[in-house]
């Protein structure tokens, strides 16, 4: 199925959240449509010069999945690929959160490593517990893998390329960046990867983000600072 929704970088983050959780029936595609036009305001610099004005976004959810979304623009189309770049049991314990945190105060978890179900709830809501330490190296080699494997995967299963947008709890350390920038580049070597926009995005506190793109013809830039500007 597709929905239109009209947009254009002068709209609102607001607004647009507004009309998807209106439209949408499920949080994930809610989600995805958000991040589609936060990732496009983000990089207006970017899309703007190559496509144009950005006129609308259409999600789409099956039978007529993938593409997440397309963004039309006045000079062209875009398709755009989510995928989250977490874990899985990271994903594992932010579902155990949901069903049994009932506003508790929790730890993240480690990146690193593999926990039962039983562990993820004692690191997550036993204070100081042992299991919730990790080396930073563990986590930065893990998130590598990750975005490496993840990047690949699109590449191959999508050939017409677009804009893949990455998702993931990162505050934008140096470190963080410098990992991005490694996997970002080894796969930029890849078969088809010319024909890919690939970015990063994460926000918290729903104002301050911290977002990386790179295309092999743009090469790779950085950003930190407030949704919408």
């Amino acid at each position: 199925m597709k929905r239109q929704f009209q947009a254009s970088f002068a709209m609102s983050l607001e607004q647009l959240w507004k009309d998807a959780c209106t439209t949408l029936p499920e949080q994930k595609e809610a989600n995805e449509l958000y991040d589609t036009f936060d990732t496009l305001q983000i990089w207006q610099e970017v899309f703007r010069p190559k496509f144009g004005e950005l006129e609308s976004i259409t999600h789409h959810s099956n039978p007529d999945d993938p593409p997440d979304a397309t963004a039309q623009f006045t000079q062209g189309t875009l398709q755009v690929e989510h995928t989250i770049i977490e874990p899985p049991h990271v994903m594992q314990a932010e579902d155990i959160h949901r069903k049994i945190g009932k506003g508790r105060a929790r730890s993240g978890v480690p990146t690193s490593g593999q926990f039962s179900k039983k562990q993820l709830e004692e690191i997550m809501y036993v204070p100081g517990h042992p299991l919730a330490w990790e080396g930073s190296n563990a986590c930065l080699d893990t998130r590598y893998g990750i975005v490496v494997s993840a990047i690949q995967k699109k590449i191959e299963k999508h050939p017409p390329g677009g804009l893949l947008i990455l998702g993931a709890e990162m505050m934008g350390s140096r470190w963080e960046a410098d990992m991005l920038d490694q996997a970002f580049r080894y796969c930029s070597t890849l078969a088809g990867a010319e024909r890919w926009i690939v970015a990063f995005k994460y926000r918290w506190n729903c104002q301050e983000y911290f977002s990386v793109i790179r295309s092999n013809e743009i090469g790779m830039k950085t950003k930190y600072g407030h949704c919408g500007q």
